[in-house]
């Protein structure tokens, strides 16, 4: 199959209009497969947050040029962000070709809407509110709420929890990208919670399959841990007897002494709470154990699985090639490079061209040196850029 076909197989795919993080294992292995990296001594470096600067100055760039380039990605983002993204429409019950949507993109629910208008050549949504209905998330006038909705509040951390989301799933430098063990894991995990800030998190470590005694891991299915959302920390019922218990971990507990290869380099100070624009509701309070944002609840704990996935680029030779070759070049002219912003847009642009990708997210950092890039793979491709312009 050759990268045209695949290209042209993607952009016609309707999964592809899914949040990337949905059913993300089975697309990744579809689009890709597993990608990989020992850079656990990196997972930080750079990538240090000041959150409350960039609640209006976001900025999305869609990459190519041309009429009908702009044509085409006009049908990408048509037509809403399916059960688990974000649908954007001037009127509740409006006709297909009249929404558009896909993945959340920044976590302002009303500024990505309006991305996505602008992108798909669609009438801006006027006195826009972000709301829940019957499971799918909404941008719309406020006035065409239906009665049985919930409005969506604006967190002071929703940025840094899309951060975090982006970290989980990243091939270039994230936690996604890491093959780690368990005790380096954790390190890394309470690592960045530390740097986005989410003092309230924290860290545990859960068994995936279990190993026979005297059985040693299998390094091509297994080799790293995953780590994730532990989803089940308010469900009783799905522990496994025949496992152990899960431990918790404190984010701020000390770092294990058996791998201090593990531990990102330098300190990393406590980023202050985040501001972000009132563009939606009010926010409830918080439930005791899980977070609502957009995404629904998140659990305020993030689970470690011991040998639960293979090092991503073990299955390089049977991918898409594009997919590594953007990952290897957004590695080494962006992560290890140290650009500002509008060179990492630029790097981006020319990287991607015109295969099918959501929005590239550029958000303004203006307290850090240098350009931190997220590459999240699943239906499609999403680059997320945060950093200071020159």
């Amino acid at each position: 199959m050759n990268d045209d076909l695949v290209r042209r197989l993607r952009a016609a795919d309707p999964a592809a209009r899914l949040h990337l993080r949905a059913d993300d294992a089975m697309r990744e292995a579809i689009m890709t497969t597993d990608v990989t990296t020992d850079r656990a001594a990196q997972v930080a470096r750079g990538r240090r947050l000041r959150r409350g600067l960039v609640s209006g100055g976001l900025a999305t760039v869609l990459v190519g040029g041309g009429v009908a380039y702009a044509g085409v990605v006009n049908d990408w983002y048509r037509g809403g962000g399916a059960h688990d993204g974000l649908t954007c429409l001037t009127q509740w019950g409006g006709p297909e070709d009249e929404r558009s949507g896909g993945p959340v993109l920044s976590g302002d629910l009303v500024a990505d809407c309006r991305r996505y208008q602008e992108e798909t050549g669609l009438a801006a949504i006027e006195d826009a509110v972000a709301f829940r209905h019957q499971g799918v998330l909404y941008v719309a006038p406020r006035g065409e709420v239906p009665a049985d909705a919930t409005l969506v509040a604006a967190g002071p951390d929703d940025l840094a929890l899309q951060e975090l989301e982006s970290s989980l799933m990243d091939w270039v430098d994230g936690l996604g990208s890491l093959c780690l063990d368990e005790s380096a894991a954790v390190a890394a995990a309470r690592a960045e919670l530390d740097r986005l800030g989410l003092d309230d998190w924290s860290v545990r470590t859960q068994a995936s399959v279990p190993v026979g005694a005297g059985q040693e891991p299998d390094p091509g299915a297994g080799s790293c841990a995953d780590i994730t959302y532990a989803y089940d920390t308010a469900d009783e019922e799905v522990v496994d007897p025949g496992l152990p218990d899960p431990v918790a971990e404190p984010a701020d507990a000390p770092v294990p002494s058996a791998h201090p290869e593990s531990v990102p380099s330098g300190a990393r100070p406590k980023t202050p709470a985040s501001t972000t624009s009132a563009s939606a509701a009010p926010a409830p309070s918080p439930t005791a154990g899980d977070l609502e944002w957009p995404y629904g609840q998140v659990p305020r704990t993030l689970a470690v699985l011991p040998h639960s996935r293979a090092p991503r680029d073990s299955l390089r030779e049977h991918s898409v090639p594009f997919v590594y070759d953007l990952r290897d070049l957004l590695r080494e002219r962006v992560a290890d490079a140290c650009v500002e912003l509008d060179e990492a847009e630029r790097i981006v642009t020319e990287a991607i061209g015109d295969e099918h990708h959501w929005p590239t997210v550029v958000i303004e950092d203006g307290e850090v040196q240098c350009t931190r890039v997220d590459l999240a793979v699943g239906g499609s491709i999403q680059v997320s850029l945060r950093g200071p312009r020159g």
